[in-house]
């Protein structure tokens, strides 16, 4: 049977799509009254001149054309799913999947790379935050949280604490990174239980090592001042303190930071000289100095040193532009510029409120404590 150029123009395009001979020839005899053998479409095919595809080409196709190469595309892309990984799903091989991205314009993802994903045991997201949200986190670790290098691709920020409002920052500040997970531990020094947070993070967050936050901070004085401000508060969140204190029948705002770092002290102490206020930097105890907690004897191994903001208008404006996200810290803050604002002067003014707060802290410090006896005790 002659074909018309309508059949061959259909029957090209089946061919090219993929599809035999054979079922280019059972597509076209649907069509009434039109019986026509796979043979004779292939010397057809040969007589104009159309491309025959050879045995290889035809065992590679056979392989190929059950993928769908839109899913797979997606799935390499959007969900970072491994070229093994596909091969299996789709009983394919893996370079049958690679020739069909590279054939797509789809750069396939190097050794590192895709070594990398493979030991990812949860999702993680690589840090894109600007200069501010880095300076806070590295503040905020540099205050009270363990980060060190755990594999070649993984980052963990680790610490403990009894209060609440301290997990709900850490939670804040990571959790769009990565997985966080909270559980109850126990000091046994102590015989106090408290509550264990961490996440594992990408090699972005590599700025959180030591070694890094140190160089950083050596040019924190150099930084502009919201940056700065955001170093300052995420270090304030974790490890500073905001007071009232009484001067004999008189009021004192206080805004303090401690640590044994005295380089990491001198340096925002020179940079707040920089902006305008008038902080104090002193030796607050000395090496081998001690305390009791619960009848157990705490020794300082280092001197450790206080930096304090004290004078009314410096904590004012210090506070105004301070981005904390600690709860206890924001309530406090509240409260010291509802004084200034109100003119309070007198400790009789101030006390039943400066009371209440604190009682608030340690209740809220109490239930967070006896959560986690709880729950560590019936593990």
């Amino acid at each position: 049977m002659k074909l018309s150029s309508e059949i061959l123009t259909e029957a090209k395009k089946l061919y090219l799509s993929g599809k035999t001979f054979k079922e280019v020839a059972n597509v076209i005899s649907k069509r009434p009254g039109l019986i026509i053998s796979p043979e004779a479409i292939r010397k057809r095919f040969i007589k104009l001149g159309y491309a025959i595809r050879n045995n290889r080409e035809a065992s590679k196709l056979a392989h190929r054309r059950h993928l769908p190469i839109k899913t797979l595309i997606e799935l390499y892309i959007k969900q970072k799913i491994s070229l093994k990984k596909l091969a299996r799903q789709f009983k394919s091989t893996k370079s049958t999947i690679r020739k069909i991205l590279s054939e797509n314009n789809i750069p396939v993802r190097g050794n590192y790379e895709a070594l990398k994903l493979t030991n990812l045991k949860h999702r993680r997201t690589s840090f894109d935050g600007g200069r501010e949200e880095s300076a806070y986190l590295i503040g905020f670790v540099e205050g009270d949280v363990t980060a060190f290098k755990k594999s070649k691709y993984t980052i963990r920020a680790v610490t403990n604490t009894t209060h609440e409002d301290f997990l709900k920052v850490f939670h804040q500040s990571f959790n769009r990174y990565g997985r966080v997970l909270v559980f109850p531990s126990k000091n046994k020094t102590f015989e106090s239980y408290m509550w264990q947070i961490y996440t594992n993070l990408d090699d972005s967050f590599s700025f959180l090592l030591p070694e890094n936050r140190e160089r950083y901070i050596r040019e924190l004085k150099n930084t502009n001042e919201k940056v700065f401000l955001s170093f300052l508060a995420g270090y304030a969140d974790a490890e500073g303190s905001l007071l009232i204190k009484k001067i004999r029948d008189n009021l004192q705002y206080c805004f303090r930071l401690g640590s044994e770092n005295v380089m990491l002290l001198e340096t925002i102490k020179s940079k707040l000289l920089k902006l305008g206020f008038r902080p104090i930097l002193y030796r607050g105890f000395k090496r081998g100095h001690y305390r009791y907690v619960k009848a157990i004897k705490i020794a300082y191994a280092k001197n450790y040193y206080m930096l304090e903001v004290f004078r009314k208008d410096d904590v004012k404006s210090l506070l105004l532009s301070l981005p904390l996200k600690h709860t206890e810290k924001l309530d406090k803050k509240n409260l010291i510029l509802r004084m200034i604002k109100e003119n309070f002067t007198r400790w009789e003014q101030a006390e039943p409120l400066i009371n209440q707060i604190r009682a608030d802290i340690k209740a809220k410090t109490k239930v967070s404590i006896e959560k986690a006896k709880r729950l560590y005790e019936s593990e």
